[in-house]
């Protein structure tokens, strides 16, 4: 469920990009050859790309290179580095 809930936060975080940002998303989307690379689901469309790709770099035990580098370079310059999600993962679960 934990995963679940994530993915619809990540919904609501992408409703709140910049427009830049949005835009910055599709493009990496289009450098991609098919939005499968992140789930199955995450081919559907741009939305549930971002979804499933904000529950995999936001897990706490995610290793860098498990999602293509044009991604982690996406969320490292939207939302944080890693080692800060990280940080911030544990601190709230206590």
């Amino acid at each position: 469920i934990e995963d679940l809930i994530t993915h619809e936060y990540g919904h609501h975080v992408h409703a709140n990009l910049r427009p830049w940002q949005k835009t910055l998303w599709l493009n990496v989307l289009n450098q991609l050859a098919d939005g499968r690379v992140i789930s199955q689901y995450a081919a559907t469309n741009h939305l549930e790309a971002f979804a499933e790709a904000f529950v995999a770099y936001t897990h706490p035990n995610y290793e860098r290179g498990a999602l293509p580098a044009v991604v982690e370079q996406f969320f490292d310059l939207v939302i944080g580095k890693r080692a800060k999600i990280k940080k911030l993962s544990t601190a709230w679960k206590g």
